[in-house]
């Protein structure tokens, strides 16, 4: 299986490198449609070829694990777009896609990679409106279909509340299948970064690690790259108490919006590259081991963490930002 490389460089304390952000490399490249918040990155699974090649560039990078694009492939999603009854299929389709740029890599250079299947909130990842565990039967089937399409692992992200979160995850690890964890982050006035729903790091960690099989990763993505920082302290001071049993991990999010709300975000002007790869070296000081991008990045920014990444093998450490 080909989660095996990942598992074992966890456990000795390696990093393990992320793909960036599929829809918005979708949009970059033409696909229309991308930004419709029912569909999101469902619409490049129209263009086959152009989904295969933004796979094959992350890999080219130096991504480790590449997600399928199947993040809005949920019933609930597609149902808002008269499609709910491609759900099995768009994401048994994202997963080959995704299969095979992993299979040209490994027959071309015998590189190990991993293929993530995605699932995320039945309900909108930016709002407190999750359905906790009545979003249980559609994370379930989801579960199934990636599982039987043979993915490598089970990477529920972007949730918004623990309640689904956890049920989602159960759902994973409950097909036999390794299953990380991604919350979205929010700012809170005067105070430590939450979950949407208000749960707080420590809560998060302490739930996680009580489950009777918890992720075997937790990590922060799509919000701003400021508050990642904090909530990285606060989970390794919170699982030093608990015996580090959960590896941690980040991908932000590095849009920002335009004048016009209406308007697709777009790429913040202040953080190049160079930039993002000095962000993530912070962020592996302060405890991550899985890091990546999500909205905003792309294959120059996971190409500049490698190159981070293998400076900090040698021993050359770069400059690193905050």
């Amino acid at each position: 299986m080909s989660y095996s490389f990942v598992a074992r460089r966890l456990k000795a304390g390696g990093v393990i490198l992320l793909d960036g952000g599929f829809g918005t490399e979708a949009a970059r490249r033409g696909v229309e449609g991308i930004h419709d918040a029912a569909a999101w990155s469902v619409t490049a699974l129209n263009s086959p070829e152009i989904a295969i090649g933004i796979h094959r560039d992350f890999l080219a990078s130096g991504a480790d694990v590449i997600t399928t694009g199947t993040f809005r492939t949920n019933r609930s999603a597609l149902r808002k777009i008269a499609l709910e009854q491609l759900a099995r299929p768009l994401t048994i389709f994202g997963l080959s896609l995704a299969q095979e740029a992993q299979l040209e890599l490994r027959e071309s250079n015998n590189r190990q990679t991993c293929v993530a299947g995605s699932i995320t909130t039945v309900g909108d990842t930016y709002s407190n409106t999750s359905l906790g565990r009545g979003s249980e039967s559609e994370h379930r089937e989801k579960c199934d279909w990636l599982s039987t399409g043979g993915v490598d692992l089970i990477f529920v992200e972007t949730m918004p509340s623990l309640d689904e979160a956890i049920c989602a995850v159960e759902c994973a690890v409950e097909r036999g299948k390794p299953a990380w964890l991604s919350v979205v982050l929010v700012p809170v006035s005067g105070g430590k970064p939450t979950m949407v729903d208000g749960t707080t790091i420590p809560d998060l960690i302490h739930s996680l690690s009580s489950m009777s099989a918890p992720p075997e990763a937790v990590l922060f993505n799509c919000c701003q790259p400021e508050l990642i920082g904090t909530a990285l302290k606060e989970g390794r001071e919170t699982l030093a108490g608990l015996g580090n049993l959960i590896h941690m991990g980040a991908y932000p999010n590095i849009e920002e919006p335009r004048d016009d709300p209406g308007e697709p975000w777009v790429r913040r002007a202040d953080i190049t590259p160079q930039v993002f790869a000095q962000m993530t070296e912070y962020w592996i000081d302060a405890g991550a081991r899985i890091v990546g991008g999500c909205c905003g990045t792309g294959p120059d920014d996971i190409r500049a963490v490698k190159k981070m990444l293998n400076e900090r093998k040698r021993g050359a450490k770069p400059h690193r930002r905050s």
